[in-house]
């Protein structure tokens, strides 16, 4: 441990930690270097067509799309119920704007899948 004093008198003490944390490991002279280190190469991916990969997604774009109509049912309602049943005067037209271009996109992507 060693003793440090502050300017204003005061001491307190420092535990010396092991210089093992602030060293590097060597990186091999083969690795990629970059975001290429995360991407699979083309020999690791050619057995992997029958099994599941670790980069492939688990949540289905079915599920986000209903998520998506759960969250715009849930701001509509929000924002008639802030309006009428609050009586906030709010304004109504930017928000359903917003609201009918999420709708419109969330149609298109159920046409899609």
């Amino acid at each position: 441990m060693t003793r440090v004093k502050r300017s204003d008198g005061l001491a307190f003490r420092l535990a010396e930690r092991p210089a093992r944390h602030l060293t590097r490991v060597p990186k091999p002279s083969s690795a990629p270097s970059g975001t290429d280190a995360l991407r699979p190469t083309p020999a690791a991916l050619a057995g992997a067509e029958g099994r599941r990969s670790e980069t492939e997604p688990t949540i289905g774009l079915g599920w986000l799309w209903r998520l998506r109509w759960g969250a715009i049912v849930g701001q509509m309602s929000a924002l008639l119920l802030a309006r009428f049943a609050l009586g906030l005067e709010l304004p109504l037209t930017a928000p359903s704007l917003l609201l009918f271009c999420s709708a419109l996109s969330n149609l298109l992507l159920g046409r899609w899948l």
